[in-house]
């Protein structure tokens, strides 16, 4: 026997998981004061033990590589149910039907890892009809369905859980089900469990604790406000710090509040100005998803949105070297909507139906009456009225920078872009709306309305357009869940909004990186099933990975070279204006 410690293989653990899921994930080892030898997860940290008595080397490296897969498949699989009315037993089936659910569709993802588990699953005592040996023949039949179990009940539980389709299988529920199902028929077949013991078949699975922790105290906190010292949220925050978002754990965290502070506070008259010049303030209350619990923390965020007035305008500089290009969109866009929408077979209209024409002059020559004398084709105007554009601008401080060796900023290219964008629309005449948001926290994130969507286009007033600013961070969730309320009082059919940005999602209440990008996921998702379609220019050329995760394929694009973004955009527009009609 040897003694493998995990410092030896925490950095190859780490690589191994990010390369599978495309992820990080901390793995620390399980500490002093802890009185466990099995592995378990806390806060989305895998802890595993620090040392390990195998066989080999390779039999401990197994064993440390089987534990941080089955731990990393619970943190992205699994989420915790309320404990309260639950006995050990259900808790253990239930664990039990979660263990295989999230192995199945970690071997999915994953085909190699099936494997790596399958090393883990040594030969038990066949004999055994108590608890004990029905979950060890249960945990083999869920993994295996060609394994053959003469226990009626365990033959049962195994065709219900491989009998469950792929959506079901990615619903932690059917887990809680199946093993309230399998608890009821131990209880009634009169077959106990030593409720005192920890139950473990395998030492590479955790203990399952994290199905269970502390969900009634996280909710509680959330629907009643309250505030706790000692928790800690699943955002790595402590509930105080996300009341109040100043208060942080440690030095490292207060330099970062500090610094994004720092940030918030520049160019305070400018943003006194913005307010000051501003009408028809007001806030909304709007929900967050918490991947770490999987629920929606209900009036989380607090938009408040402000309607700017012409006083914000600065004199505008004709951007002649645009005219070229929006008149050759105009005249594309304008042939594709009468193409599409002209009426054939009509007794009036612009031209002549050739294809009516000649059925008309067959008819006749033919000697038949022809069925009709309508040979004109009409033009319809009314296509731009079905389709309506909301323009979400990213003014996060990260807007300020400036491209590479140019004084131009990532805002002046945005600014210009809006320019040539809504030249062209104004020409075609179609809706559209222009709003920029960034955040302080979540219960600030200010929403701005630049242009409404029927409102004259004050940005191309001759007066000059808005001097747009940038300042604090981007919580877009939060944002994108109230411009899709906005779009859901318009009447047309087709709805766009287009996400322009140069960062990933953050704010200073926040520490998990993953956080507020799966908020803004899940926000999109709501959003489509609003009717309302998303599209993002990202400003950012390392943001592939994020936005890809938030914005489904084919419904972003990542620019290389931002000062190429008012070609671009008015480009996309014309592709997206012919892909939704």
């Amino acid at each position: 026997m040897i003694k493998v410690s995990l410092k030896s293989l925490d950095g190859q653990l780490t690589l191994t998981l990010q390369a599978i899921w495309g992820k990080r994930f901390s793995i620390a080892p399980i500490p002093n004061d802890v009185n466990l030898e099995q592995p378990y997860i806390e806060h989305q940290q895998i802890f595993l033990p620090k040392s390990y008595h195998a066989n080999s080397l390779e039999h401990a490296r197994n064993y440390y590589l089987s534990a941080a897969l089955h731990c990393a498949g619970h943190i992205i699989y699994s989420k915790p149910w309320q404990s309260k009315t639950l006995n050990n037993r259900q808790m253990v089936l239930i664990g039990l039907f979660e263990d295989a659910r999230v192995e199945y569709l970690s071997q999915k993802h994953f085909k190699g890892v099936f494997k790596i588990f399958g090393r883990q699953f040594l030969e038990f005592v066949q004999e055994d009809e108590g608890f004990n040996g029905i979950a060890y023949r249960l945990a083999y039949a869920l993994r295996d369905p060609s394994y053959k179990s003469d226990h009626p009940l365990v033959q049962k539980a195994s065709l219900a859980f491989h009998a469950l389709s792929d959506d079901q299988l990615h619903d932690s529920n059917s887990s809680y089900q199946l093993g309230l199902q399998v608890a009821n028929d131990i209880g009634q077949l009169r077959i106990s469990m030593n409720e005192r013991t920890a139950f473990n078949l395998f030492d590479y699975r955790d203990n399952n604790a994290f199905l269970w922790e502390s969900t009634e105290h996280i909710m509680s906190e959330i629907n009643e406000g309250g505030r706790s010292n000692e928790s800690v949220g699943v955002t790595g925050v402590t509930f105080e710090e996300s009341l109040c978002g100043k208060s942080v754990a440690d030095d490292s965290q207060q330099s970062t509040v500090a610094h994004q502070m720092s940030l918030a506070s520049v160019d305070k008259d400018s943003e006194h100005k913005l307010s000051s010049d501003s009408v028809n303030t007001s806030e909304s209350a709007y929900p967050e998803w918490d991947y770490r619990i999987g629920r929606l923390k209900q009036n989380w965020c607090i938009v408040k949105e402000t309607i700017h007035s012409k006083s914000n305008l600065e004199p505008l500089v004709p951007l002649v070297a645009y005219d070229r290009l929006i008149g050759q969109l105009q005249k594309k866009i304008q042939t594709y909507q009468f193409n599409r929408d002209k009426k054939r077979r009509r007794p009036q209209g612009v031209e002549l139906d050739l294809e009516a024409l000649v059925s008309f002059r067959v008819d006749s020559l033919m000697g038949y009456t022809p069925s009709e004398s309508n040979v004109y084709i009409e033009e319809v105007h009314n296509a731009q009225n079905k389709f309506v554009l909301l323009v979400l601008l990213d003014l996060s401080e990260s807007m300020n920078d400036c491209l590479p060796n140019t004084p131009t900023s990532l805002l002046e290219i945005t600014s210009e872009s809006l320019y040539v964008l809504s030249s062209l629309l104004n020409r075609l005449g179609h809706h559209y709306a222009v709003h920029g948001f960034s955040s302080d926290g979540r219960k600030d994130v200010k929403y701005r309305v630049f242009k409404e969507f029927m409102s004259p286009s004050v940005i191309l007033d001759e007066q000059g357009l808005y001097d747009l600013k940038a300042s604090y961070s981007t919580r877009l969730g939060a944002a994108l869940r109230h411009a899709d309320q906005k779009m859901q009082s318009r009447p047309e059919q087709h709805k766009l909004i287009m996400v322009i940005s140069d960062g990933q999602p953050s704010d200073i209440d926040v520490f998990d990186e993953e956080y507020l990008i799966e908020d803004a996921r899940v926000a999109l998702r709501e959003a489509e099933q609003n009717g309302c379609h998303a599209f993002c220019l990202s400003l950012d050329s390392t943001g592939q990975d994020y936005v890809g995760r938030i914005f489904k394929k084919g419904h972003y694009e990542v620019l290389g070279h931002p000062e190429k973004l008012p070609e671009i955009l008015t480009k996309l527009y014309l592709k997206l204006f012919r892909v939704f009609l």
